[in-house]
């Protein structure tokens, strides 16, 4: 380090001595060295404003390739066509990371037939028939009765230029976009280019609007002569007096023009909007707030929607002549509302059955309740009489049954074992007094009674309500329980129909 530093010294030293033998040589002092370079402070970068958006319209080149441009300003909008670079689109909005175009070469919109009149004298033109005539952005990757994008409605007496065969696309015509048909396109996938002429994009008149302002060309500026008396800017010198320093002679220059002579600078004025499209905007921003009062409304209960102030401002934005581009957001919501409406209703619809067939059920519910409450408690045994088999209900008939019948033969309902343990003990009891403990049914081939049973136990005698007398009759053998066995075959007992 102290070798670094001692050389460095001998070189200055040197260097001194070549400037004075300089300074000798020349007997001007030299000019001053150069500071060194790590004394010169660095260079800080400089922040580039943000560059503006272009005014619209503008044109603006592709950039990429089979970019696609979609029926709306949203990657859920079908696509409609596709393109590459270096193809040029004419931009004539922008809304978020979308710029809306006029529909490039190759686009096509659908028309249903049932609105359009072929003109005989004009192949290929086609003449509405119809007010708000609904006109869809086409896609060859989507059917016409599934295309959802409405791109403008047109009323009698348009025309329409249809593209390819007629009777193509069953009930649909394919036609070139009308005038104020627009797609969208990413704004990535685009730069600018130059301005457009609006005449380009300028929508037709609408009925009712007043004619746009035809553009008048300025007149030019004519200089106006100077004025008497003016002094030019140089004026010569004084005769008799005599110049300081010599001066050499010089071509003689071209005299300058007079002030007065020079064209006043154009002052270029900003084009001011037009009460029209302040028009258009403000139903825009209407419509914007409406759309939010809609879904709001959306999100309550089926009963408390409400749709019918909205509807009827849409429908204002929608019938104003100046509506402009407000017209198709307006016709939009509409839409939505409509099928909100109708969800809606059938909504009610449904919860309106719901609650009848609740009412319905609580009745039935209720009904077997009063029948069920009606039985008279038998205690342990829900019925009790003669056990035989059933002659109508067999197993050829796909059931069995079991008859309880009383001393008379009258029958008093049917049973049915609840399982094959309750099935096993009914073959020694047949012809016998039983009782039975189950739970009785419905009984949807009979209106007699309907009893699963669980258990059955045999009577010595007839259960009573009241306690019997003590007296020796108790002891009397009961009757013999297969005299009644012809009453079974009686008519009484009938299949269901």
């Amino acid at each position: 380090m102290k070798a670094f530093r001692m050389m460095s010294v001998r070189s200055y030293g040197w260097l001194l001595v070549v400037a004075l033998l300089a300074v000798s040589a020349s007997g001007q002092p030299p000019a001053p060295a150069p500071a060194p370079a790590a004394a010169q402070p660095a260079a800080q970068p400089v922040a580039q404003p943000a560059l503006p958006e272009p005014e619209r319209p503008y044109i603006a080149e592709i950039v990429g390739t089979g970019v696609y441009v979609r029926s709306g300003p949203g990657t859920a909008y079908y696509f409609t066509t596709k393109l590459s670079s270096p193809a040029k689109v004419t931009v004539v909005d922008h809304k978020f990371t979308w710029a809306q175009i006029l529909p490039p070469e190759g686009s096509f919109s659908w028309v249903s037939k049932s609105y359009v009149k072929l003109d005989p004298a004009n192949p290929g033109i086609g003449i509405i028939n119809g007010q708000a005539v609904r006109i869809w952005a086409g896609s060859e990757a989507v059917e016409p009765m599934r295309s959802t994008s409405l791109q403008a409605k047109l009323n009698d007496g348009d025309t329409v230029k249809i593209l390819g065969p007629a009777e193509a696309k069953g009930d649909y015509y394919k036609i070139v976009p009308p005038a104020s048909a627009r797609l969208w396109i990413g704004r990535e996938f685009i730069k600018f280019v130059s301005p457009a002429p609006k005449a380009a994009v300028t929508l037709p008149p609408r009925p009712g609007s007043e004619k746009p302002a035809t553009a008048t060309t300025p007149a030019p500026v004519v200089p106006k002569p100077a004025a008497p008396g003016t002094t030019p800017a140089t004026t010569p010198a004084t005769p008799g007096t005599t110049p300081t320093t010599p001066t050499t002679p010089t071509t003689p220059a071209t005299p300058p023009t007079p002030e007065a002579e020079k064209p006043a600078p154009v002052v270029e004025k900003k084009e001011e909007p037009s009460p029209e499209k302040i028009r258009e905007k403000e139903l825009i921003a209407q419509c914007r707030k409406l759309a939010e009062q809609v879904i709001a409304e959306l999100n309550k209960p089926l009963s408390e929607q409400k749709y019918a102030e909205y509807r009827k401002s849409l429908d204002a934005i929608s019938n104003d002549p100046q509506a402009g581009n407000a017209k198709l957001f307006a016709d939009y919501y509409i839409e939505r509302i409509d099928a909100y409406e109708t969800a809606r209703d059938a909504g009610k619809a449904i919860q309106q059955q719901d609650s009848s067939l609740d009412n319905v059920r609580k009745g039935i519910r209720k009904n077997l309740a009063d029948k069920l409450a009606a039985i008279p408690n038998p205690g342990k045994y829900i019925l009790s009489g003669i056990i035989k088999e059933s002659l109508v209900y067999t197993p050829r008939t796909g059931q069995k049954r079991y008859l309880i019948v009383n001393e008379t033969g009258k029958i008093l309902g049917y049973a049915i074992p609840a399982s094959k343990t309750a099935e096993a003990l009914v073959a020694p009891l047949l012809g016998k007094t039983v009782g039975l403990i189950g739970k009785p049914g419905p009984d949807s081939k009979n209106p007699m009674a309907l009893i699963e049973f669980t258990g059955i136990d045999e009577l010595t005698a007839k259960p009573v309500e009241k306690p019997a007398p003590a007296k020796p009759a108790e002891a009397k053998p009961a009757p013999a329980p297969e005299q009644p066995k012809p009453t079974e075959a009686k008519p009484a007992e009938k299949p269901a129909a």
